[in-house]
């Protein structure tokens, strides 16, 4: 097996782990949804109490998710861009003919994946960090 094979074949495992990236992007965005409905929830039965204060609270809470719903969902399509256009690089470098050249623009193709795959995984990492403070601040609220 030719460098370039096995280029080819180490950023099509690449791009598997993007897609996978993506996918635990979009559990995110679902766990997003539930804080969102917790809140709404608990401000529907302080609503009723008729507590001002508490109730603008709530208000904050909704736009902090809100923007971070936002973020998440520029940032997931801009990581689809990339891997369709990292999709659409390699196709081009598959049925390209000189093997020195075809060599230097795979690893090009590579670095950018890997910088995707990066992304997404501090991303992530930082969406979780997100969505467990409005957690824990929602938690507070019951106590």
């Amino acid at each position: 097996m030719t460098n370039v094979q096995q280029l080819h074949i180490q950023i099509a495992h690449h791009l598997q782990t993007l897609k996978r990236e993506l996918d635990r992007l979009a559990v995110r965005a679902s766990a997003l949804e539930r804080c969102r409905k917790a809140i709404l929830a608990e401000k529907a039965a302080v609503g009723a109490e008729d507590d001002s204060d508490a109730y603008e609270e709530f208000d904050d809470l909704i736009a902090n998710v809100d923007a971070i719903e936002s973020d998440l969902a520029t940032f997931k399509a801009q990581m689809k861009e990339r891997l369709a256009h990292a999709e659409s690089g390699l196709r081009l470098v598959s049925v390209y003919t000189d093997e020195k050249n075809a060599g230097i623009l795979y690893q090009y193709i590579l670095e950018g994946v890997t910088l995707c795959i990066r992304d997404a995984a501090a991303a992530r990492e930082g969406y979780d960090e997100l969505i467990a403070n409005i957690n824990e601040i929602t938690h507070l609220r019951d106590l």
